[in-house]
């Protein structure tokens, strides 16, 4: 239509009426303006918290520049765009209501198509008393448009839920006078107007949100408001519909939470829209879901993002092993025009975004989605993701260029591992990827984590293959580890002989490098039980078998040797721990490593701490160049930091033996801060009750004794003493009391009464993890603390260090 249209043989000139009427055929029709302020908008919804910046960004951009001069002529258009039930409208609406005396005109329009928004405008000009009973849409558009164009009033328009709607197709809808628009669409893209992403609430806002919405019974349960909100992606619509059933049902967040976990698709069912939206969660994005279905791979790509965690889906990882994804997604996603096709069809809804090469979903989309699928069908696709991780997961303990790339997958691997489980798969491949998150959180110290991925493979291959199968030997294997390194031998005692790993049958034929037998970790539970003569048989074993399979200088081979090593040094054989595993196991380690690898560190370590018990047991207290020499020149803990990070319990270990160096050396000032960062570190990474904290505890205390404040040194002691006792009660057999036993009676004897191989027998061979033939509090009985002046520097040994025996690599998945 041209800027100049005739109607009833009268003009409606450029961008205003001409004159006050309207000369038709057989009548005139006189313009009576109508009363401004005039709005149309609902009433405010109460409950509208939090978006102060978005609802100050929107005034801003609204605002003309102050060095425009004139103000521009020009209609200001700004999109709100975001996911249904982020809360747009109730965005939009809010701007309106706050700003509402700042216009004459404010005015709501139903943007879902063209005939709601001809429908509107048609209203809006009845309000505007314009002459529309007689004429067809089209016209009666124009007229209004016209009058927005050449108004002089203030207006505002709120063009709403512009989802179906297409930008060219809602240009002809939009004035161009000198007005605002605010549009509120799913599309994240529009050409002619600045556009706000609008997200879901921040935790700060959803708990302003419950304030509102609940009040005062908000205030009881504030932690279980905090989970629900999480629990719910944070999505406005979706707290909205939580806090309508439970205000109406008589609900707490606990009990709704409950209800919501167990029975969320009929909890949703019986749900109607809350006031102030147009859906409720089951029915917001089923028109997104369908127009994904009418793009080639679009409804396939977002079924495999639901089985993800929602956050950083690397695009990369699923092009580059696209031969692994069911056929219907890997012909998209092997074809660019065709994957753009199907990305563009999910982002046009903001079901899925992309930023970077990583995509993005709500989680709430995700659990959408998965319930609509049926089981069959969701086991389809959770076995794709189990194969893209499977396929894509690149960890290699040996191989430190591996490691950076799986921190980014990690969060993929346990979500897809914890649908899986829900959905009852049962697969070797979900077993194997169990094992792999297993080995990589148990490598990096985060023995609490890996746990839940340990007894699943451990639950899925002895369903799947039986109680004999190797594979389950392996899963018995690795759990039996896990609990020891976590400090529950009586758990670990119970995995491993109550359905022993190491009696299973062998792997006929290894394609792979030779998994440790089970009884690896079967001689570690008995090391660290303390009895070491029945260790020695299972660790000369997986020596045997490693050697023979790998060969001598293979990293596994160097496991076993500083096993083996670190069993002969705690029975006393110091001469021949030294030159033939803990020496050799360097050397491998270095060659085949590298020597900034973790493992290497092990080894420096190990030796370093075999050359200082060995210069105690000749009693050369003030030659400790050979220690200093391995410890300095090569510092362990600072590889160690480098490889694992600062707050890896191999960290602290590190940490413990250089302060126990320094401690002997008589440089007691300089140890203290290593021992009190390795306990620091314990107690995050292991806890408070571990038996690797007690020996920390140990320790300090130990130091602080020799510094003479006994009183400071004393609860240490007997926090080391507490533990230790803790985990003595908990096995089924008889242990030895805690070496910390023994050093609570050093608090109360001098130290002239003590004999030196006494100490050294202590500090060299820990009596925490030994047998003994009869208790060592009824050797020396206690007596009454008495003062004593500091020893001579190269007196005191040093306290019983931490090291490391086992390492995690030598197991498989």
């Amino acid at each position: 239509m041209s800027d100049e249209t005739h109607i009833n043989g009268d003009y409606l000139q450029g961008d205003k009426i001409a004159g006050d009427k309207v000369a038709g055929d057989k009548h005139e029709y006189h313009y009576t303006p109508p009363h401004f302020p005039l709005h149309n908008l609902p009433q405010p919804n109460p409950n509208f918290t939090g978006r102060q910046d978005l609802l100050q960004a929107i005034a801003s951009n609204f605002t003309p520049s102050p060095h425009t001069h004139p103000p521009s002529p020009l209609v200001i258009t700004q999109a709100i765009a975001g996911l249904g039930g982020v809360g747009k409208t109730q965005l939009a609406l809010a701007y309106a209501h706050a700003h509402r005396h700042q216009y004459d005109l404010v005015w709501l329009l139903r943007a879902d198509d063209t005939t709601a928004l001809d429908g509107d405008l048609r209203q809006l000009g009845t309000a505007l008393r314009l002459p529309l009973h007689q004429v067809d849409a089209p016209t009666a558009r124009q007229l209004v448009l016209s009058w927005l164009n050449g108004s002089d009033k203030r207006w505002l328009l709120l063009y709403d839920n512009a989802d179906k709607i297409a930008a060219h197709e809602l240009r002809p809808y939009l004035p161009g006078g000198g007005g605002h628009v605010l549009i509120t669409s799913r599309r994240p893209t529009w050409r002619d107007a600045h556009t706000l992403p609008l997200d879901v609430f921040t935790v700060a806002e959803a708990a302003d949100f419950w304030q509102q919405r609940l009040g005062q019974a908000a205030q009881p349960t504030p932690s279980s408001l905090a989970e629900l909100a999480q629990e719910l992606g944070y999505l406005p619509l979706a707290l909205e519909q939580a806090a309508a059933y439970m205000t109406t049902r008589h609900k707490d967040a606990a009990q709704y939470l409950a209800l919501y976990r167990q029975r969320r698709r009929e909890l949703w069912e019986r749900e109607k829209p809350p006031d102030d939206y147009h859906a409720t969660i089951l029915t917001t994005w089923e028109m997104a879901f369908a127009h994904a279905r009418h793009t080639p791979g679009a409804a396939a790509l977002l079924n495999l993002c639901c089985f993800l965690a929602p956050e950083n889906i690397p695009l990369d990882v699923i092009t580059t092993h696209a031969s692994v994804l069911p056929d219907e997604l890997a012909a998209v996603v092997n074809d660019e025009l065709m994957l753009d096709d199907a990305l563009n069809a999910l982002q046009a809804y903001s079901l899925l975004t992309q930023t970077d090469g990583m995509l993005s979903i709500h989680r709430l989309v995700q659990t959408v989605a998965r319930e609509q699928m049926g089981q069959e069908r969701a086991q389809i696709w959770v076995e794709a993701a189990i194969s893209l991780l499977h396929r894509a997961w690149p960890f290699d303990s040996q191989t430190m260029t591996t490691w950076d790339a799986c921190p980014a997958l990690l969060p993929h691997l346990a979500a897809a591992l914890s649908l899986a489980e829900e959905y009852e798969v049962i697969s070797q491949r979900a077993a194997t990827l169990n094992g792999k998150a297993d080995l990589y959180l148990g490598f990096f110290g985060d023995l609490q984590g890996a746990l839940p991925f340990s007894k699943r493979a451990l639950a899925i291959r002895e369903k799947a293959l039986g109680p004999d199968h190797p594979d389950t030997a392996t899963s018995l294997n690795n759990l039996g580890y896990l609990l020891q390194a976590m400090g529950d031998l009586a758990a670990a005692f119970a995995v491993l002989r109550t359905r022993p790993g190491h009696q299973r049958k062998k792997r006929s034929a290894l394609t792979t490098p030779t998994p440790p037998p089970a009884s690896t970790t079967s001689a570690a539970l008995l090391q660290a039980m303390g009895d070491l003569a029945a260790a020695r048989p299972f660790y000369e074993r997986a020596l045997a078998i490693r050697e023979k399979a790998l060969g001598p200088d293979h990293p596994d081979t160097a496991s076993s040797l500083n096993n083996l090593g670190s069993l002969l040094q705690a029975m006393g054989d110091l001469a021949a721990a030294r030159p033939f595993f803990f020496e050799r196991a360097l050397a491998i380690r270095e060659k085949a490593l590298g020597p900034d690898h973790p493992d290497t560190a092990t080894s420096l370590n190990n030796l370093g701490y075999l050359l200082t018990t060995s210069a105690l047991t000749a009693q050369a207290m003030g030659d400790w160049r050979g220690t200093a020499a391995v410890l300095r020149t090569r510092p362990g803990h600072l590889r160690r930091e480098k490889a694992l990070g600062p707050d890896h319990p191999d960290t602290a270990s590190s940490l413990n033996n250089l302060g126990s160096l320094l401690q002997a050396m008589g440089d007691l000032a300089a140890a203290r801060p290593f021992f009190e960062r390795a306990l620091a570190i314990d107690e995050k990474a292991l806890g408070p009750d571990h038996p690797d904290t007690a020996t920390s505890l140990n320790n300090l205390g130990y130091l602080l004794q020799d510094m003479g404040d006994l009183a400071a040194a004393r609860p240490f002691f007997e926090r080391a003493l507490a533990i230790w006792g803790k985990k003595r009660s908990a096995l089924t057999t008889p242990t030895p009391p805690p070496a910390s036993t023994t050093s609570a009676a050093l608090l109360c004897k001098p130290w002239a009464t003590w004999p030196r191989h006494a100490a050294a027998v202590l500090r060299t061979r820990p009596g925490h993890l030994r047998k003994s033939a009869r208790p060592q509090s009824s050797q020396y009985p206690s007596c009454a603390p008495q003062p004593r002046k500091h020893l001579p520097r190269h007196k005191p040994p040093p306290p019983p260090h931490k090291h490391v025996v086992l390492s995690p690599e030598m197991l498989l998945c």
